[in-house]
């Protein structure tokens, strides 16, 4: 089995463009648990972040 990740606020849009309503972040969360999703990625990136911090944190997080 080959793991995936999920960018929760992208997803989040997805689903409630599919839905016709608004969905709350807590409840794509539990709705992924329950399925066994459990690879946390970081978000986009921000224009003032730290690149060289991200990347060291992906690759811990491994």
């Amino acid at each position: 089995m080959q793991g995936h990740a999920v960018v929760v606020p992208s997803l989040k849009e997805k689903l409630e463009e599919r839905l016709g309503e608004r969905v709350a972040l807590s409840t794509i969360y539990q709705m992924l648990a329950r399925h066994g999703w459990r690879k946390l990625v970081p978000d986009t990136a921000h224009p003032q972040g730290n690149t060289a911090l991200r990347e060291d944190w992906k690759k811990k997080s491994d």
